[in-house]
């Protein structure tokens, strides 16, 4: 009876504890579920880098050099072009401060784009073809709802930012524990369900990895596409805008 009672109290103590946990990381759980899905998608690459390093186990070596592959190829682009949207936006405050002494003509090409191109050329001169219409768009600029959405824009862009690194610290503990963590998995899998919670688990991290591997591969065609897209309209750059737009 005693028996009894001390392996409940033990159940309900590990209940509470787990629930107590999850109620202080649920904020995280996406994040690390990240981690995760991109450990599991990357991992043959990460055994076949540890078998050619001879070694048996995982290194912590190993597992930072790959988390920061993987910031590099996903913050590069993003830090990039943050960079350059706050340079063209500075470029931008500086047409409108002049525009306030003589206003800024519309571009000759603006009037040639199709169905739009009267309408936009309207709203240019109203917005900036006069040193008093300049005036009022920057004063609506400086007091309007656009500060409150720069401050939005930029408050998300920080919070995802620091949810990448939190991602991205939690990869490298799972590519340096993954192996010791999956046999784990496996083995709580086989205890609960027999041999096939061991299947299922296996089918699970393989239609995960194929998912991630193909939604990549579409990804870095859309980048490719685009890429020659904006080479072909004339942007800046366009190698790194299609990057960009393969990251995001």
């Amino acid at each position: 009876m005693i028996a009894k009672l001390d392996t409940r109290a033990r159940a309900i103590g590990g209940l509470l504890l787990v629930s107590l946990g999850g109620w202080i990381l649920h904020s995280y759980l996406g994040l690390l579920a990240w981690a995760v899905v991109l450990a599991i998608a990357t991992w043959p690459l990460y055994e076949k880098l540890r078998d050619t390093e001879r070694s048996e186990q995982p290194t912590a070596w190993l597992a930072l050099a790959l988390t920061v592959a993987f910031a590099l190829i996903i913050l590069g682009p993003v830090i990039y072009g943050v960079l350059r949207l706050i340079y063209e936006a500075q470029a931008l405050g500086h047409v409108l401060t002049s525009a306030q002494n003589s206003g800024v003509a519309a571009p000759e090409w603006l009037s040639t784009l199709p169905w739009v191109g009267a309408k936009a050329k309207t709203l240019w001169e109203n917005a900036l073809g006069t040193p008093a219409a300049a005036r009022e768009t920057l004063h609506w600029l400086q007091t309007g709802s656009a500060i409150s959405y720069i401050k939005e824009l930029a408050s998300q862009i920080l919070h995802r930012f620091f949810g990448i690194l939190i991602t991205l610290l939690a990869l490298f503990f799972v590519y340096r524990d993954g192996a010791r963590l999956g046999s784990q998995i496996l083995e709580s899998s086989r205890k609960l369900f027999g041999d096939i919670g061991i299947r299922y688990a296996i089918h699970a991290t393989e239609a995960v990895r194929a998912t991630v591997n193909g939604l990549v591969l579409v990804g870095l065609g859309e980048g490719v596409l685009l890429g020659f897209g904006y080479a072909v309209v004339g942007l800046g750059q366009p190698a790194m805008l299609g990057a960009l737009t393969g990251v995001l």
